[in-house]
């Protein structure tokens, strides 16, 4: 019986034991029970919502072309509405009027574009197939072609007007009438070449009693000497003197009075002269080429 009473007081022990940790657990799971009740009990803060305005949109990120694109004219709109783009302007070629006829000009106060000052200076044109005018001291007025000339203003020893003649063969007749010539000669030819230094022939009304008056026939502009002449001529409303052309020559005469000898002037075309020379300083040279008549 000894024996079995260390065995009670073990059981005790234990017992004893167990009570104390059941009473440790208990006592913090009543602890632990009370923080989760805090914790339901806390309220949670609500969800604030942030204004639109304060939220900052991401910047957009924007390409810049560097190069100009190329501009492409079109035609599928017209030009000046906003989706179009004109082709740049070309200018549109004029045509240059044609010049007056030889022989019609004067009729309609014209000098035409035909005639080149001797010597050469230039010209402009008016855009109607005339020449501006005066050209040095020539001008047309009433139909005719006037000169006048009192030598004031000169620089150059000779002045006239040069123009080709139509075709290869016909002729030309000039008629001239005469205010004054002094220290001065009238002259008229017809030359291979717009220039009276080089192959023509050369015809005269020398300086003088301009109403009674000899024609000469020149050797040349450089050589000037007389080869033939007439007799004095009254002069009347005009002398008239007529120039008849071919391929190879020229012959001169006086309609009516006289006929000089033929002149080799070879080439296609000619061209007609008509003006005057001054001899010596203080000179005077006024007249009209009344007409010019063409004849092939």
């Amino acid at each position: 019986m000894s024996e079995k009473e260390p065995s009670k007081k073990l059981d005790t022990n234990i017992i004893v034991a167990i009570i104390t940790l059941i009473g440790t657990v208990a006592v913090a799971a009543i602890a632990n029970l009370d923080k989760f009740a805090a914790f339901r009990a806390t309220p949670v803060p609500p969800t604030v919502a942030i204004p639109t305005q304060m939220v900052q949109a991401p910047t957009a990120v924007v390409f810049t072309q560097t190069v100009p694109p190329t501009v492409i004219p079109t035609d599928t709109v017209a030009a000046g509405q906003p989706t179009s783009t004109p082709a740049p302007a070309t200018d549109t070629p004029t045509a240059t009027p044609a010049p007056v006829a030889l022989g019609e000009d004067w009729s309609q106060n014209c000098i035409s574009a035909l005639w080149q000052p001797y010597p050469l200076i230039p010209t402009v044109p008016l855009g109607n197939g005339c020449l501006q005018q005066p050209i040095y001291f020539f001008e047309t007025d009433n139909g005719s072609l006037n000169f006048q000339d009192d030598g004031k203003n000169s620089v150059s020893n000779v002045y006239g007007l040069f123009a080709p003649l139509p075709g290869a063969s016909g002729s030309v007749t000039v008629k001239v009438s005469l205010q004054e010539l002094t220290k001065a000669d009238l002259l008229m030819g017809v030359y291979e070449k717009q220039d009276l230094n080089t192959n023509g022939v050369l015809m005269a009304i020398p300086s003088g009693n301009v109403n009674n008056q000899k024609i000469l026939q020149m050797l040349s502009f450089n050589n000037y000497k007389t080869v033939d002449n007439t007799k004095p001529i009254s002069q009347g409303n005009g002398y008239s003197i007529t120039f008849n052309y071919s391929p190879t020559s020229v012959t001169v005469s006086v309609p009516g009075v006289y006929s000089f000898k033929k002149v080799t002037v070879p080439g296609t075309p000619k061209y007609i002269f008509l003006g005057y020379r001054k001899l010596g300083p203080a000179y005077t040279a006024n007249g009209t080429f009344v007409s010019l008549t063409l004849n092939q």
